[in-house]
């Protein structure tokens, strides 16, 4: 079976980030790896819980997702590269089996499961072909501040044809309390420009 690498950024919430790993440890059943990326003054928090953690300097939670989905791509082990957030939970055992059968089943696929909160609504997390980000240059949208990830991730695969939700994958979105307001605005405009400008364009690009 192929491998799928999930990245889990985390800021000063190490506790949270050992929960995620805890599940994901407890429910994986394929070949199948966490890592979350932090800052490095968060370093010895989460290093004192023994976590996989890949340390980068003072960066937005964007940009140190998108460097360590580079350097993950970039070792060639993983076929498929997923993102979660540290308040989301896996649940149901042998979900990267699911998520992995998907994802073989129909090559370039951005696949999302069951968050609990709002199934089926938007993927909050997702796994996708390797080759997607490659292309694109970027896993997240690169000047996206903190919310619409979970847009462009769908219209992505929308726009390929590959969108697939499975209902059956449980990986609950707790919503720990975080104020993106200040946020929203800006990446609403980031979102709709990129609609209006790049979609097709990116588009283009991974096929």
């Amino acid at each position: 079976m192929s491998s799928l690498l999930v990245l889990c950024p985390s800021f000063r919430r190490p506790q949270q980030a050992a929960e995620v790993l805890k599940t994901f440890n407890a429910t994986r059943q394929a070949d199948s790896e966490l890592w979350i990326p932090i800052g490095i003054k968060d370093s010895s928090a989460y290093d004192a819980l023994d976590l996989p953690i890949v340390v980068y300097p003072e960066l937005p939670m964007v940009k140190r997702s998108n460097l360590a989905a580079k350097a993950g791509i970039a070792l060639e082990k993983w076929d498929y590269i997923g993102w979660v957030a540290d308040d989301n939970r896996f649940e149901s055992p042998g979900w990267d089996e699911k998520v992995i059968s998907a994802l073989e089943a129909s090559p370039g696929s951005v696949v999302y499961g069951n968050d609990v909160v709002s199934p089926g609504s938007k993927p909050s997390h997702v796994f996708m072909d390797v080759r997607i980000p490659r292309a694109l240059g970027w896993f997240l949208h690169p000047q996206l501040r903190s919310t619409f990830f979970d847009d462009v991730w769908e219209q992505i695969g929308r726009g390929l044809g590959t969108l697939q939700y499975l209902p059956d994958v449980r990986v609950n979105h707790l919503y720990v309390e975080k104020d993106n307001s200040a946020d929203f605005a800006h990446d609403m405009d980031v979102y709709q420009t990129w609609l209006r400008h790049d979609l097709d364009a990116d588009l283009a690009r991974i096929r």
